[in-house]
């Protein structure tokens, strides 16, 4: 029989057991990272910029058309804006042509320059600029016909 029936529970099996609860907490919180990984994953498609200080300003001064998604890889509408930003893209080769893609990682430049310029106060927003300006803009839209408006008015901007 073991010895904690018998004696009642040992500092070991103390111990034990608040590693256990210990191993529950970082098992719950690995499966959650783990789950949610797969939901970010492969965001940046070929053709598709991160976001870094210049790249906007650079892509504009050689006339290029820009379309600049404030992204958060755990924000549902993010996600579900990348995905038919995706499936747009896959559809018009037009839009890789013409458009410069560039994510913003929410959680790093939501306080930055270029946010504060933009006037960017939340995620889930896609701005579409030239060097002229701002063509369009978006907040939380997960309507593809919305979306496609959007880069259509960008891709007639850029010609």
């Amino acid at each position: 029989m073991p010895h904690h029936v018998t004696k009642g529970l040992c500092p070991f099996c103390l111990a034990y057991r608040r590693s256990e609860m210990n191993r529950r907490d970082f098992l719950n919180l690995t499966t959650t990272i783990t789950l949610a990984a797969p939901l970010g994953a492969g965001r940046l498609r070929a053709g598709t910029l991160d976001y870094r200080p210049g790249v906007v300003s650079q892509a504009l001064l050689a006339g290029r058309t820009v379309l600049v998604d404030f992204h958060a890889g755990w924000c549902p509408t993010c996600l579900a804006q990348g995905r038919i930003l995706d499936t747009l893209r896959a559809g018009n080769p037009g839009y890789d042509r013409q458009i410069d893609f560039i994510v913003a990682d929410w959680d790093r430049h939501r306080d930055g320059a270029m946010t504060d310029a933009l006037g960017v106060e939340k995620r889930g927003t896609l701005v579409a600029l030239t060097k002229k300006g701002e063509v369009g803009r978006l907040i939380g839209a997960t309507q593809t016909s919305q979306i496609k408006a959007l880069l259509d008015r960008a891709l007639s901007a850029s010609v």
